[in-house]
């Protein structure tokens, strides 16, 4: 991660989950927008509002469960399809709460977001019980 330093992005997220507020034994930096494999050379991919402070590894914490439902990932703004802002498409915790990632490097920023339909974006639904293999998508394609 080049663009943005991790102690500005602790302090955006309060030196705590983005996902779940819990608290960050084992922190990860999440692309919302993977690099892909072998990197990308896009300005945009370690900037602010592509990036998520989570707890957990690529299997434990918030991070494993953004890797193992990745259907619902997507749905919650976790991760973003190819086109898709990261400036633009908010992303949901797990308390059904709505956010922008917004501002610069420097001066990041979380601010609340209500969708104009707010019937039209399903509330965030109890993930972790369900096997992850049973998910209708479960690719990793970006």
């Amino acid at each position: 991660m080049s663009n943005i330093d991790r102690d500005v992005l602790m302090e955006r997220a309060s030196n705590g989950c983005e996902v779940c507020w819990g608290s960050l034994e084992t922190m990860s930096v999440h692309h919302r927008r993977p690099r892909q494999m072998g990197g990308t050379k896009v300005g945009w991919i370690n900037t602010s509002p592509n990036l998520l402070v989570i707890c957990g590894t690529g299997n434990s914490g918030c991070h494993g469960l953004i890797e193992s439902y990745r259907k619902r990932s997507y749905e919650h703004g976790w991760l973003l399809h190819p086109g898709w802002s990261p400036e633009e498409t908010p992303f949901a915790d797990l308390h059904a709460n709505w956010w922008l990632l917004i501002g610069n490097d420097k001066y990041p920023i979380t601010t609340p977001f209500i969708p104009p339909n707010p019937s039209s974006i399903s509330p965030v639904r109890s993930i972790g019980l369900e096997d992850p293999k049973k998910e209708e998508t479960n690719d990793h394609s970006y």
